[in-house]
Parts: structure tokens; sequence; C-alpha cells
């Protein structure tokens, strides 16, 4: 039955859009021939973007059945479609100034034996980061998802500033979007500096639109004199150190690596400067420099080899490779799943493995935020608690604070690290960089005991809430939101 199920739906759309033609003909103005000339255009280029949806290789079932809908509704349902950046064609467009995808796709076993530092909480990420930005000698590349006016981001601006004057060479990525709340003039003294360049990520053309939602960059990395690196879920700004009181207490993750894994996460940040940037230098020379570099490290002995999978994901990729990679990491567990997360929201594909792991007797327990920042993704997360719990999945709830960490660990072997959530921007639209470790056993432990240990203790267990009366509606709106 499972088999028909995807032709059934798609025949109860075709029967439901024959229905909704119908309507507008109930209600025809006079002038009958203008309007079905208007009707017409606007029902034609819904067409158009429906193709478009079913081209999407990255999308999932759900998302095409969902966008079906909308575009076969009698109204001029591209408008919506164009601002919420859904576009395969934009895809084409990213490849077009890209390296090729082998390039990008880092599928390969990586050996390291640097250390990570955990950073739980704004208050150590900025600390630190403050600390060894003060000290930077040479170089500085900034590429985050948000950048907020306020105490941190004005402490991090004067230093960078200083940092100019003594002739390091300073280069910022930020998000269009992640940052439209900022006031320019914050950023003018940056912009105005000759040791500062400064670029703007999928900036928003009122007339040919790549996305106002969608489409963006969701990274968050620091690197410093091609030293030392961070990356992870915070921000820069005072809600994620704690200072803002819409949110209360933020509890977020970050890291700090060193050496050969620094080198490493330079390599994509020169790749997306180089695409999203009008300078111009040659990616492969600049990574033979690093490689040269990484051949004049000393091994940490201290630390033993371990792997690392670079997970690279966005529009650039033809495939959504977070999304794969932690299905297979689940289908692989054989005692226990532990998922931190601020949201909730899952694709068919990714709950069919849950189901799996719990018939074969996995332990999967999630912990996920107690406070909204975003009330639609909060609503709906509820919902999906609810299919969690009933499948056998134990769900935590922050006791009345904001969760916004990200955290995947696998059988307490391997651990999945970086800036995705699960929900579907993440898992299909936005830019995203996580990393895959394994054989590290000592960092999965410290991980085990200063992040999910303290954030269980400061968790209560998700009791069910009754959402069936809408469970059409939510599973409707879950990929468009």
């Amino acid at each position: 039955m499972k088999k028909y199920l995807f032709g059934i739906q798609i025949f109860i759309i075709l029967f439901i859009f024959s229905f909704l033609t119908i309507i507008p003909f109930l209600f025809l103005p006079e002038n009958f021939d203008f309007f079905l000339i208007i009707y017409g255009i606007y029902y034609f280029l819904n067409l158009i973007f429906l193709i478009d949806v079913y081209r999407n290789k990255r999308s999932d079932r759900q998302s095409k059945i969902s966008w079906t809908v909308i575009l076969l509704l009698p109204l001029p349902m591209f408008f919506f479609y164009i601002l919420s950046a859904k576009l395969f064609f934009y895809q084409k467009k990213i490849i077009t100034k890209s390296l090729p995808l082998e390039n990008v796709e880092n599928t390969e076993i990586n050996i390291f034996q640097e250390k990570i530092d955990i950073l739980v909480t704004g208050t150590e990420k900025f600390t630190d980061l403050i600390h060894e930005l003060e000290h930077a000698k040479e170089s500085i590349d900034i590429e985050y998802f948000i950048i907020n006016n306020g105490i941190i981001w004005n402490k991090i601006k004067t230093i960078l500033l200083n940092k100019a004057e003594e002739n390091v060479k300073i280069r910022i990525l930020t998000d269009y979007m992640g940052n439209i709340q900022t006031n320019d003039s914050s950023y003018k003294e940056l912009r105005n500096h000759k040791n500062i360049s400064f670029v703007i990520f999928n900036k928003v053309n009122p007339l040919f639109s790549t996305g106002f939602d969608n489409l963006r960059n969701h990274n968050k990395v620091v690197i410093i004199d091609n030293n030392i690196a961070y990356f992870g879920g915070l921000n820069l700004g005072d809600d994620y150190a704690h200072m803002y009181s819409k949110y209360g207490y933020w509890y977020d993750l970050h890291y700090k690596t060193f050496g050969a894994l620094t080198l490493e996460i330079k390599k994509k940040f020169l790749f997306d400067w180089n695409r999203f940037s009008n300078e111009s230098f040659s990616l492969e020379n600049e990574e033979e420099k690093l490689l040269k570099k990484k051949k004049t490290l000393k091994v940490n002995s201290d630390i033993k080899p371990y792997e690392i999978n670079f997970i690279s994901d966005g529009y650039d990729q033809q495939n959504p490779n977070f999304l794969l990679t932690f299905i297979h990491e689940v289908d692989n567990a054989k005692e226990t799943i532990k998922i931190i997360s601020p949201y909730l929201v899952f694709p068919k594909n990714l709950m069919d493995a849950f189901k799996r792991a719990i018939k074969r007797g996995v332990k999967i327990e999630i912990i996920t935020t107690g406070i909204a920042d975003k009330k639609t993704a909060y609503f709906v997360s509820h919902y999906y608690a609810n299919e969690l719990i009933d499948n056998g999945i134990v769900v935590y709830r922050a006791n009345n604070f904001f969760v916004h960490g990200k955290q995947y660990i696998f059988d307490s072997k391997n651990i999945i690290i970086g800036t995705s959530n699960l929900d579907y921007r993440a898992l299909f639209l936005h830019f995203e960089y996580n990393f895959l470790i394994k054989k590290n056993q000592s960092f999965i432990d410290e991980n085990l005991i200063r992040v999910w240990e303290p954030l269980l203790k400061y968790s209560l267990i998700e009791a069910k809430t009754n959402h069936k009366r809408l469970r059409f509606l939510i599973k409707f709106i879950s990929p468009i939101f």
C-alpha cells in the first residue's frame, strides 16, 4: 500500500485543484475576458514553478506535496514561492560560481590529533573569543549568520578596528537576512578601513529575489591567524550571552579547534569567500599554502588519532548531506542515540529511521528547548514531539530556558557537532557546516559529562499535548515555514 500512497496523495491534490479552478468562475466580473487573461497568466506561472518543485532533488516528498497544493490554488502563489527561496534553478546559479562538487563534498576520512575545546554557553565562548581576538597577529576571518548590535558586537568591533590599525588582515562574511535588523552604520567604519574586507551573503534584490527567508548562510565561524578556529551554534549578539530578557537564559554550544583541523575549516571559509566576494584569488593556490603549513605542524602526541568527516551542506550540493549522514548514523546505532536540538521538525525518511532504530531496541533520548524563539517552529515541534513519544522515544524539554545547542551522539562513540538543527530549513535549505567525529572517546565522554548530563538534569520529560485536530495542517506547513 505504501508504494501507492504518493500516487493517491497526488490524485487527491489534483481533485482539489479541479474543484478550486471552478470557484473563481462563480464570481466572474463584468470584464470577463480581462479576468480570464490575468487568471490564465498567474496560473501558468504557478505551473512553471510547480515544475521547479519536482525537479528539486534536495526536497522531500512532503515538501513537494505542500508546494503542489499551494501552487495549484487559484491565486498568484508563485510570488510566495519566490520569496521563500525554494528555487531549484537558483541551485544551478550557485554551482556555476563554485568548485566542482567533488571538491566540496568531503566524503573521505580525515585523521586528526588536534584538541577540540567545548565552550558551553555564550559566557565561555565570548570570553575566550575576545581574548584570542585581542592577541591576533596576522589575520581574522569571520563568517556569521547573525551579528546583532549591542555590547558584545561593539566590543568585538572595537577590537577589529584596533587590529586593522596593526595591519591585521580582516575578512567578514555575514548573511543578509541574519543582519537585516542591524543598522548599516554599525558597519561603516569596518567597510571604510583598508585592512577590512566585508561581504554580504545572498543580498536580496527586490526584483529578482534569491530569497527572503531561506537559502541563508547559517555558519558561525571565526579563524584567527590560521591557528585557532571557532565554530558551533552561537551567533554574535547580546541575546547569545544571556543579556536579552526576551529569551532569558540562552543555552548554546560552541567549539574551539587548533592546528590542522583549523586549516581545514579555513579551506571551507576560503571557498565561501571566493564564491560570494568580488575578490579574485586562486583557491588552489590558497589551499596549497594551507597544505604547506599543515606539513610543518607538530602532531599532538597526547591525543590519540581520530576520524572527522566534514559535512558541507547547502544548495550547492546535489543531496542533503547532513540529513543523509544523520540517517546513516541512526541506522547504524545499536544502543543509544542522544539528541540536542532547539527544533524538532522531521522529514518522513528521518522519522522512519527513528522507528527502525526503536524496533532494534535502540534507546533514543531528545532534549529540546523550553522557551520559543520562533512561535511557529515551537508549536510545530510540539506536534512532532507527540509523534516521537508515540513511537517510544523519550523527549525532554528544558525547564523554562532556551536551548539553541546542536549535538548528536550515537552509541556514545560517534558525535555530530556544528550548525544544523533538526528542521526543514537546516536539512534542505541553509548553508551549514557540521563535523562527524569518530574514535575520539575522550571528546565524546567530555561532551556527555559537560553537556548532556547537566542539561538533562535541568530538563523535564515532555508531556503529550493534543494536536490531533491540527495534524494535517501542521504536516502541511512544516516544509514551508
